[in-house]
């Protein structure tokens, strides 16, 4: 279930999101235990900084660029294809694009399932 083993530095962190196709100042100067919280084996509270994400980008695109941050960072984190829950979408589609989202990973037989935390 361990990503990273936690004594990783920011360097191999950085590295990781390089090879995933994600940008390295994403994870910047944590590590992937402040990010993500292990309830139990089956399921994991995560917190996201959509700031960082979104913030030099177009006004028109920002929006599908969270929803896609979102997707690949939850997938990469259980190495397996997610489903992302109607609420974390319309979270997103109001009128602002939040600052952090706590998101909830559910695990149901074999796929798993994000639901917002409100």
């Amino acid at each position: 279930m361990e990503i990273i083993p936690p004594t990783a530095t920011v360097n191999a962190i950085n590295k990781t999101a390089a090879i995933r196709g994600l940008r390295p100042f994403i994870l910047n100067k944590f590590t992937l235990e402040e990010y993500i919280k292990v309830v139990s084996m089956e399921e994991k509270i995560i917190t996201l900084n959509l700031k960082k994400v979104t913030l030099r980008r177009s006004r028109g695109k920002r929006r599908k660029i969270a929803i896609a941050f979102i997707k690949k960072f939850l997938e990469r984190s259980v190495k397996k294809e997610v489903k992302i829950d109607k609420s974390i979408n319309e979270k997103i589609w109001k009128e602002k694009i939040p600052s952090k989202i706590r998101i909830k990973l559910i695990k149901e037989n074999e796929n798993y399932k994000a639901i917002l935390i409100e």
